[in-house]
């Protein structure tokens, strides 16, 4: 393979040519997401003066194992990489989903993830294996379930139909006696209009305005915190073939926005919850007996112990102990939360 550089004059002058890398998603920028992924492109643009540039595909991939493909064989340079989908391939970053409570600030939120990623080479490594680099990672806002019917506190789950998109969130929502259903998204409002299901588990960075007159309450739960770090991936071809001075610039770029989502961490929180009172939902915030009687059910314990057996079965030993470790992190991140 050649690298072609070209050179362009202009009144005797000679300007190279912008390196142009095409990004992979599932759709079209929107919401916190897109914020926060067109921030750090942005961002690359500045700290390169131009010379490189982020510009998204225009085929937008409905199935995420598509995106993690096309960057690991280099058709598309970068893609975005959300570990709760890849429970085989990445099955040690998805234990990071495993663990229910997390701190509620944004840095705290990553001073998390970036000492588990730093603490535990492992993880990085086992992106690596599939030529994959992470280059980008910032948290996902925190988790809610929205109603058709009116909801109090997470009493009110028990016997609801709730439909959910990771195993382990329907091993915990059967725990709080509700009924996880596990269907395509795709027929979600449909579902929603028949009351075939009464509620969905996400983020709060899902766009659900579409669904307005039909999920009238919301239950948000801050420390009940979505625990699957948020990731932009390049290719580790790609990434090899970039110059040093390149590659720093695009590390630079990283921490800069690091800085600027704090702040945006926070704004796009308020903006949720203001949004959600525009269209007369009624938000219903965990107490602490709620955020108690998440962590006391017993099938916490029996994720964790059914993701040791999977993780040794695919050969990986010390399970307990590396649990531990990103536990004793995630203690550590909350301790921050209170000082």
């Amino acid at each position: 393979m050649f690298l072609v550089i070209m050179i362009v004059f202009i009144n005797g002058l000679a300007f190279s040519k912008p390196m142009t890398l095409t990004f992979a998603s599932i759709g079209p920028p929107k919401g916190y997401i897109g914020d926060a992924e067109q921030l750090f492109f942005d961002e690359i643009e500045k700290q390169t003066n131009g010379e490189v540039l982020i510009q998204r595909s225009s085929k937008y991939f409905h199935k995420t194992d598509e995106i993690f493909d096309e960057v690991s064989s280099g058709r598309v340079e970068l893609g975005a990489l959300n570990i709760a989908y890849y429970p085989k391939r990445l099955i040690l970053n998805s234990s990071i989903y495993l663990f229910q409570r997390g701190p509620t600030h944004y840095d705290n939120i990553m001073w998390i993830y970036d000492q588990i990623y730093k603490r535990l080479p492992e993880l990085n490594n086992e992106i690596k294996q599939f030529n994959l680099k992470t280059i980008y990672r910032f948290a996902n806002l925190p988790t809610v379930v929205f109603f058709n019917k009116p909801v109090t506190s997470i009493e009110d789950f028990k016997g609801k139909r709730i439909r959910c998109t990771s195993r382990w969130d329907s091993e915990i929502l059967q725990g709080l006696g509700a009924v996880p259903i596990t269907s395509s998204g795709q027929n979600l409002y449909t579902a929603l209009k028949t009351n075939a299901i009464e509620g969905f588990m996400t983020s709060m960075s899902a766009n659900v305005i579409q669904f307005n007159e039909i999920m009238k309450y919301v239950f948000i739960a801050r420390e009940i915190w979505t625990p699957r770090p948020l990731q932009i991936t390049i290719n580790l071809d790609t990434w090899n073939s970039l110059p040093e001075d390149i590659q720093n610039e695009i590390e630079i770029a990283a921490s800069n926005v690091r800085k600027k989502m704090t702040e945006n961490y926070s704004y796009w929180f308020r903006l949720n919850i203001a949004e959600h009172k525009k269209l007369g939902r009624t938000i219903v915030l965990t107490s602490e007996k709620d955020i108690d009687t998440w962590m006391q059910q017993p099938e916490i314990k029996r994720i964790f112990n059914q993701w040791k057996v999977e993780a040794e079965s695919a050969g990986f030993k010390d399970s307990d102990i590396f649990l531990q470790r990103i536990q004793s992190i995630i203690e550590e991140g909350i301790e921050r939360d209170m000082m």
